[in-house]
């Protein structure tokens, strides 16, 4: 399995031990969920890609957690 992200705050809080000091609640979600997917595959590859670089994944990704954002405001 490979985890795609333009975001070096994502990558570096789940694989490293930096430090997490916003959205503590959110982090703490995340946690536990990567734990058990670990639990689950043994493989898993993290990738850095840059943000707004004509990635079709990421270009996808930010599209929909934008239109999610959106209707979360209606």
């Amino acid at each position: 399995v490979e985890y795609i992200s333009n975001s070096h705050k994502t990558i570096g809080g789940l694989t490293k031990t930096w430090k997490k000091k916003k959205n503590v609640e959110l982090w703490n979600i995340l946690d536990k969920e990567y734990e058990r997917v670990k639990s689950l595959i043994k493989n898993i590859k993290f990738t850095h890609v840059r943000g707004h670089q004509d990635c079709f994944g990421n270009n996808l990704a930010d599209e929909l957690a934008s239109n999610a954002s959106l209707e979360l405001l209606e």
